[in-house]
């Protein structure tokens, strides 16, 4: 299906092409779709510029957030921790605030489960 489809395009293409399909899942506003295309396209793209912040603005929607929450959870990037850090602790509480716990959450889970 389309999640095998998917996975096979960050396998196999370059990183740019795979961040223009997953914004062009994420554009058409198709929830499952742009949820899958963030599962199986990001893990992939953490090291590309554009799809990390295109990711953080994703926290802020809802039927994508939590999507991208998992996804970033999944970065080694210090300036991604420094960042979700500093939206966590966001003055306002927001969606994305609340995504950006999950992911440090998640993060800090699968230390504690690394250490194991």
């Amino acid at each position: 299906g389309l999640h095998r489809l998917l996975r096979e395009s960050a396998r196999r293409f370059e990183a740019d092409l795979n961040a223009h399909l997953l914004f062009n899942a994420l554009d058409r506003g198709e929830p499952g779709v742009a949820s899958l295309a963030i599962a199986e396209l990001a893990p992939a793209l953490m090291g590309h510029a554009a799809t990390l912040e295109r990711l953080f603005v994703e926290l802020s929607v809802p039927a994508t957030g939590a999507a991208a929450a998992l996804a970033l959870a999944g970065s080694a990037d210090p300036a991604v921790l420094t960042r979700l850090e500093r939206l966590a602790r966001g003055a306002a509480e927001s969606l994305a605030t609340s995504r950006a716990l999950l992911a440090l959450q998640m993060m800090e889970a699968a230390v504690v489960g690394d250490t194991r």
